[in-house]
Formats: structure tokens, C-alpha cells, sequence
């Protein structure tokens, strides 16, 4: 709620974003418009909520130093953080208004959980796969990890001269089984390895399948939910609200 000449105003904020270089400005999501508020922290009550300063939208993110949206008429534009230039990406084929839409980056879309690539070498529109769970972006920020109940797929964003070598936008299939995958989290102390849960096994897996690719089981237990911290080195693990911690460092 937002004081404003004594009353209160409603917003229901929808996907709240820091601004990347200014943590007291936060913008977020209401009824197909982009705001902000800006907070004083000396007094809360002198802080403020921007007019709508990007309208008739129905997705935006935050990428690097620039604000990723489409609007409503499936255009896909990027704009500086001021807001005051524009540019056009890509026009959305057959968008429409109920699709649920996320935006990964100014290349990687979900579209009603399917997961698409604009490839901006030739202008194509792929689809990579449906019923897409997650994506997130390895810690070097070169590699982006997908998820569904049943794969996990890694899709290379540069090109990788390491072993074996990579071409740039080139995808791979690193698991494939018959029971659920619940959670998939990337190991950023080696961007080259994913920590994923089956049932009540917590796994690794090398993104190096040149022979035999190495997957260990790392712990058992219970419905398990995960978090990797990469400055400690640390993997968490809540089960039946108990929180248990694992060493990585070895």
C-alpha cells in the first residue's frame, strides 16, 4: 500500500525486480503496466511509486543493464534502465494475451511452459521442448540449465573451447529418465556439473558425456528440497522442516 494524499492505494505487485545498480528502487508488474517504487529508508513513508512508465505490456525482466519486455501486440523490445531508448528484438508470431509468458533473456522465452530460442544468426523462432518446470542461468552466466518432470537440458549461449568443445546456441539433453525430476540447480563452483533431485535421491551429474557420462548419488532423504551456495561452498537441504547442510568443498 502507497500513501497518497491519505489514502491508500492497492497495487498488486506482480514479479518485483531490484534495479541492478540501485537496490532502494524496485520495479514490478500491475495490470499490464511496468512502475516503480523508489524507498527511503530514512523515512518509509516518504517513498514513491512512479506513474506507469512502460504500458500495454504482459511480460518484463531484468537483463544485465537492460529492461527486457513484449508488449501487447507480441512485440519484443529491450530498453536502458532510464527507460529512453528503444529497441525492437523480435515480432512474436501468434502471441496472445492469456498465454502465460516468462522472459529468460533477449533470446530465450517460455511461452504457456513451452521453451523457445530466437536465434538471432538466422531470425528463427524454435521451439526447444514443452512442459518446461525451470531454467536458470549457470554462474559464468555462458550456459543455461532446463528442466521438465522428466529431462534436464543444457543449452550453450557462448562458444566453449574447453572439452569437448561447444559450438554457441548448441543444446543438449544431459538426463533423460522415467521418474520425476523435482528440482535441478546448477554446481557454480564448476558451471560444468547439475545437482538435481529424483524422488528422495539428491544426485550430480558432469555436463561431459564424451564416454560414459558420471551421475553419483550424493544424499538420501526424504522429499528433499535443495539450495547450493556457492560462496560457502555449501549444499542445503530442507526435509520434513529440517534443514541439514553438506560440505562441496571436496
Amino acid at each position: 500500500m502507497i500513501k497518497t494524499l491519505s489514502n491508500y492505494e492497492i497495487y498488486s505487485i506482480e514479479n518485483p525486480l531490484f534495479h541492478p545498480q540501485n537496490s532502494d528502487k524496485i520495479y514490478f508488474y500491475f495490470k499490464n503496466s511496468l512502475y516503480f517504487i523508489e524507498i527511503n529508508n530514512t523515512n518509509p513513508q516518504k517513498s514513491l511509486i512512479s506513474p506507469p512508465v512502460i504500458q500495454d505490456i504482459l511480460a518484463y525482466t531484468i537483463y544485465g543493464n537492460k529492461i527486457l519486455y513484449i508488449n501487447t501486440e507480441g512485440k519484443f523490445y529491450k530498453t536502458n534502465l532510464e527507460i529512453s531508448s528503444f529497441k525492437n528484438i523480435f515480432d512474436i508470431p501468434l502471441l496472445k494475451p492469456e498465454q502465460s509468458i516468462g522472459i529468460v533473456n533477449d533470446e530465450i522465452l517460455v511461452i504457456n511452459n513451452s521453451l523457445y530460442f530466437l536465434n538471432p544468426e538466422n531470425q528463427i523462432f524454435e521451439k526447444i521442448t514443452d512442459n518446461i518446470e525451470k531454467t536458470a542461468f549457470s554462474d559464468d552466466e555462458n550456459k543455461i540449465v532446463w528442466q521438465t518432470k522428466d529431462k534436464i537440458g543444457i543449452i550453450w549461449m557462448k562458444e566453449d573451447f574447453g572439452q569437448p568443445q561447444r559450438k554457441k546456441y548448441e543444446t543438449e539433453i544431459i538426463i533423460k529418465t522415467t521418474e520425476e525430476i523435482s528440482q535441478a540447480v546448477w554446481y557454480s563452483k564448476t558451471n560444468q556439473h547439475i545437482i538435481f533431485v529424483i524422488g528422495d535421491d539428491i544426485k550430480i551429474t558432469e555436463l561431459d558425456g564424451r564416454q560414459e557420462r558420471n551421475t553419483n548419488n550424493i544424499f538420501s532423504i526424504k522429499n528433499p528440497e535443495i539450495f547450493y551456495n556457492k560462496d560457502n561452498e555449501k549444499l542445503y537441504i530442507l526435509s520434513n522442516e529440517q534443514l541439514f547442510e553438506i560440505n562441496m568443498k571436496n
